[in-house]
Parts: C-alpha cells; sequence; structure tokens
C-alpha cells in the first residue's frame, strides 16, 4: 500500500502535481512508520521524497530538516559511504544552493559525487547525475570553465548507459546546453573588454599629443 502511494507521487512529482503528491507521500510516510518503525531505510526514503516536493514548492525549512533526518537514518541503515547517502548528500546541497548558501552548498555537491565515484564508480549514472548538479551549480556561479568538462563528461557517460528521453539524460543535454553558452558569452565578453583595452592603448598617445599641442 504504502509502496503503490510513494510509486504514484513520484509520477505526480515528475508532471508537477506537487499538492497531491504531498498528501501521498506523507500517508505513506505514516504507513511506513506506522509498519517499520520510525528508523527503517523505507521511512528514510519517504522523508526525502516528502523534502523533495516540499523544495519544488519552496518550502526550504521543513525540506532541510526532513533532509536532515533522512540522511540520519540512511547512514544508519546503510552505513556512512553509501549511494542513497550520497544522494541525499546531493538533495541537501540542492537546497543550500537554492537557498543562497553556494560555500556549503558545493561541499555537500562534492562531497556526494566523491562518495559516488568511491561506491558505484564514474560511469554510474547516480555519479553522471551529481557530477550535472555540480556543473549546474558552477556555471550560475559563475564558474562555466570549470563546468564544462564536468558537463560534457556527464550527458556523454548518461547517454551511454539510459534511454534517450531518460529524465537524467534530459537534465545533463540541458545543463551542457547552457554551459556551452556561458562559455560562449564568456567569450565574448573577453574579447568586448580586449578590444576596448586595444582601443584605450591606442587612444592615450594619441590624447597625450593633443594635450601636448
Amino acid at each position: 500500500m504504502a509502496q503503490s502511494m510513494n510509486h504514484l507521487a513520484n509520477l505526480l512529482t515528475e508532471r508537477g502535481r506537487h499538492g497531491e503528491a504531498e498528501t501521498l507521500y506523507r500517508q505513506s510516510l505514516v504507513l511506513r512508520t506506522n509498519a517499520l518503525g520510525p528508523e527503517h531505510r523505507d521511512v528514510a526514503s519517504s522523508l526525502s521524497n516528502l523534502a523533495n516536493v516540499l523544495q519544488h514548492t519552496a518550502r526550504f525549512k521543513e525540506a532541510e530538516r526532513l533532509y536532515q533526518q533522512s540522511l540520519k537514518l540512511r547512514r544508519k541503515a546503510y552505513g556512512p559511504r553509501h549511494q542513497n547517502v550520497a544522494m541525499c548528500l546531493m538533495n541537501i546541497a540542492i537546497l543550500l544552493q537554492n537557498t543562497g548558501r553556494d560555500e556549503r552548498a558545493e561541499a555537500y555537491f562534492k562531497r556526494s559525487l566523491a562518495m559516488l565515484e568511491k561506491t558505484v564508480g564514474s560511469g554510474h549514472e547516480l555519479t553522471a547525475y551529481t557530477k550535472s548538479n555540480l556543473a549546474d551549480f558552477l556555471r550560475l556561479a559563475g564558474r562555466s570553465p570549470e563546468a564544462l568538462p564536468l558537463a560534457k563528461e556527464a550527458f556523454e557517460n548518461l547517454r551511454k548507459t539510459l534511454p534517450a528521453r531518460h529524465r537524467y539524460v534530459n537534465w545533463a543535454r540541458g545543463v551542457l546546453k547552457n554551459v556551452e553558452k556561458s562559455r560562449m558569452a564568456d567569450s565574448r565578453s573577453a574579447g568586448v573588454a580586449k578590444t576596448r583595452r586595444s582601443a584605450l592603448r591606442w587612444a592615450a598617445p594619441k590624447a597625450s599629443r593633443a594635450t601636448l599641442g
């Protein structure tokens, strides 16, 4: 029952029907807690799913509290270095990014990525998806040169391992396009600045001669 409700809530979340999804996630959480106990790994999953939909509706404070609860339970259930722990770290990183705490967000992204590379490997879809999220974070932080190789690698790995229309592939494709646009914009800005500096260097002697004359 709880699993079916959770699955339906996931579909509703993907379709943007967050209010309906939240209701089902909350019901699923109650059912799992009562049936399995408050520290079960499935309860941790329900907490994370509910936090995710709350983040979509900008209720960041409650979402963060639930993510932290989920992280604590997952560490207890799976150990401190597991892919499910790493994905929870990435979710927290996205929340921190959305609430303007960029320094902590970057640290969480990198912790998640490092953990995934050690536990499931650099070519795994979860590793690539996390790498794509880190690339998007770097782009938004104005660090497109750092973001570009990550975005390219993430998209290539996901394209090889998942169906073409999978949401991870679509996400990574969009991130790569945005990073490439940012790099082009940066290059154009740098070119304009260089032209202006050259113009100033050439203009300076003329101005001096006019003053002296």
